[in-house]
């Protein structure tokens, strides 16, 4: 199984910095992530990446990772782009 460290781990850390930088420069998360979420549930989402990569996970296990956070977390992650 792919590793979420090294390029994975880049892209997914890369897509949630630029569009966190996205955000606050329209003076927070806005208008997308109701659609798509809550603020909290892309706290979770970004917890769990950084964690994932920490602990060197494979794609799938930071896919069950999110799933023990709720569906709401896991449709974020997918309307991302991170898994």
């Amino acid at each position: 199984m792919p590793s979420i460290t090294g390029n994975a781990a880049n892209k997914a850390k890369q897509k949630l910095d630029a569009l966190k930088k996205e955000w606050e420069s329209q003076g927070g998360v806005g208008d997308y992530v109701p659609k798509t979420g809550t603020k909290e549930d892309y706290d979770k989402l970004v917890a769990a990446v950084e964690a994932a990569t920490k602990k060197n996970e494979n794609i799938a296990a930071l896919k069950s990772r999110l799933e023990t956070l709720g569906k709401s977390v896991v449709s974020l992650a997918k309307t991302l782009g991170v898994v």
